[in-house]
């Protein structure tokens, strides 16, 4: 089927990488069942808004059915917070609200609503190399950090199981 080829392109390299990122875009259509028949594990970015969090159960929903279908070992590895903006209390709220509800799977790590993001998709940049010191760059750090903390959990939990 169309849904594994991507799995199996991803499988014949799994050696000669330490991480395949794979970015999808927020529905569940042929490339993102694609993307979750060949992973380990899927972060699911949510914006802190009240919409923004509408679509989860069906997305587990699917992640379910993935598991089942085609991917046994695909994990969630949490719920990313993302385009917040503290400074205004609704963010504040929903921010609360998602932590209270998903506790540890949800992300320490926030991505932040910044300017410089949009200033490096337009100059065809990451943010680490378009502006390497500021705050967006440093929060895509840390991000990177916290990504790499829940895989390594995440294998070491395959193991012991």
């Amino acid at each position: 089927p169309r849904q594994v080829v991507l799995r199996d392109f991803v499988e014949e390299r799994r050696d000669q990488y330490d991480v395949v990122l794979i970015d999808c875009p927020p529905n569940i259509l042929l490339g993102s069942w694609s993307a979750l028949a060949a992973g380990d594990g899927v972060v699911v970015p949510l914006q802190v808004e009240e919409f923004g969090a509408l679509g989860l159960k069906k997305l587990n929903h699917a992640l379910q059915r993935v598991r089942r279908a085609i991917n046994p070992r695909l994990a969630l590895l949490g719920y990313l917070i993302t385009m917040i903006n503290k400074k205004l209390s609704v963010h504040e709220i929903y921010e609360g609200t998602l932590r209270e509800a998903f506790g540890a799977a949800v992300f320490t790590t926030v991505i932040p609503y910044l300017v410089d993001y949009k200033l490096a998709v337009m100059a065809h940049q990451p943010i680490g190399l378009y502006k390497p010191r500021s705050q967006a760059a440093k929060v895509i750090a840390a991000l990177a950090d916290e990504l790499l903390a829940r895989d390594a959990a995440n294998k070491e939990r395959k193991e012991v199981a």
